[in-house]
């Protein structure tokens, strides 16, 4: 039934005999945490911190298990590696595929690490999930805290429309990093409010803060992942009451009307969030909506597909959309679409072994919560499908936030509910 190999020599059963003393494990859960946090949290963690951090969890990992667990998502991460760096034959100058592809192995090994401590921490599989989310919620409210503390005077000054993080993030890729922590963060909190009674108002009041931070960050994509979430949480629980189904669907409906109703008449909502929607709707219908965002992604995302339908099989190479680009506008800048930044660079080749994969395992997560109904894989069905509709208009697939969620995922796939990690080890003769 399972899939991983978890086997391990009896000397090795033997070092991790005398390891799970208390101190050591109280530093496999300070490394573990610290592992987590720093992805929502990078600014407060400089870039060799964070190297250090990796490096030392996996050195523990080969002294607790000679063999290491490994999951199909860490299997299919590292075809899709190969692929990326044989691409750097045919990939333009000037297209820093290396360091893309830098991040790409550094989110790997980030994921994959505290995976592997997890397990060493938490003895069965729903310990290990909550254990990871809510820590990167924790991450996520310390950096959001972080930077109201350092960018207050702007927020709340009369310096006119301000996106939360600018500051803090502006040596950490852009602010925009900060909304894949909130919308992760926001996914997970609200569905613990909406399923589990147990530590019920922590949930509303860090459910509402982060709704707050998603206002202030003025991100459409915040808005969306809201209400796809929603979508497929009725969809999903009420699956088999049709009326009570139709029901909820028609109040999600008219909460959204409502949330945008406020968010086109509500002056301090409108100029953070309510006009991007609005100047999205406009772009969809042709208009010109006389603002530069939504007009310039749309025009890069048909210069995208023209630069793939040149090599459509292999693409043009790891990050040669930007190189490409660059050329052509000026600017160095990615396609805010991750499906379009696929097809481009990596080809159908690519394209088809990415998505393939998350399709794949969005039908497994569907069969467990079909068959076991556990309400975790309920979560991760509305992750899945939260991420392939926001990567229309994001480039997600190197990203260490979104790497971190799928691992999990994969990793709940291929465990049972309710089984001791420890119970899976098996002494090899």
């Amino acid at each position: 039934m399972n899939n991983i190999d978890y086997g391990v020599s009896r000397a090795t059963l033997r070092v991790h005999a005398k390891l799970t003393v208390r101190p050591f494990q109280s530093l496999l859960k300070i490394l573990a945490t610290l592992l987590i946090i720093c992805i929502p949290a990078e600014p407060l963690f400089p870039f060799m911190v964070r190297w250090l951090l990796i490096v030392f969890g996996l050195v523990l990992t080969v002294v607790l298990n000679k063999r290491f667990l490994i999951t199909s998502y860490f299997k299919f991460q590292m075809i899709f590696l190969l692929l990326m760096i044989a691409s750097l034959l045919y990939s333009p100058k000037g297209a820093n595929g290396f360091g893309i592809i830098q991040s790409y192995f550094r989110g790997i090994l980030h994921a994959y690490t505290i995976i592997l401590l997890s397990i060493y921490i938490k003895k069965e599989a729903e310990d290990i999930i909550r254990y990871i989310l809510n820590n990167f919620v924790l991450g996520t409210i310390i950096i959001l805290l972080y930077t109201i503390v350092i960018e207050r005077e702007r927020i709340l000054g009369s310096l006119g429309y301000w996106r939360i993080g600018r500051i803090v993030f502006a040596e950490n890729g852009t602010f925009m990093v900060l909304s894949y922590s909130i919308i992760v963060s926001l996914l997970w909190t609200g569905f613990n409010l909406l399923e589990l009674k147990k530590y019920r108002y922590i949930y509303f009041f860090t459910s509402l803060f982060l709704l707050v931070c998603a206002v202030l960050s003025g991100t459409k994509k915040t808005v969306l992942a809201v209400f796809v979430a929603l979508v497929i949480y009725v969809l999903t629980k009420y699956r088999k009451q049709a009326l009570r189904l139709v029901i909820r669907i028609l109040l999600v409906g008219v909460l959204i009307v409502l949330l945008y109703l406020l968010m086109l008449n509500v002056d301090f909502l409108y100029i953070r969030i309510g006009y991007r929607i609005e100047d999205f709707i406009m772009a969809t219908q042709g208009l010109d909506t006389g603002t530069i965002s939504t007009t310039m992604r749309f025009s890069m995302i048909k210069y995208g597909f023209h630069l793939f339908a040149d090599s459509p099989i292999i693409g043009k190479g790891v990050s040669a959309f930007r190189a490409y680009y660059y050329s052509y506008s000026g600017e160095y800048l990615y396609s805010h679409c991750n499906y379009v930044e696929m097809l481009c660079n990596q080809g159908l080749l690519g394209f088809s072994l990415y998505y393939g994969y998350l399709l794949w395992l969005l039908r497994a997560v569907v069969k467990k919560y079909s068959s076991q109904n556990e309400y975790f894989y309920m979560f991760f069905i509305i992750f899945l499908v939260v991420l392939m509709v926001l990567d229309y208009g994001q480039v997600s697939y190197y990203r260490v936030h979104y790497t971190l969620i799928i691992h999990v995922t994969s990793l709940a796939v291929e465990l049972d509910k309710g089984k001791r990690i420890q119970e899976k080890k098996v002494a090899i003769r």
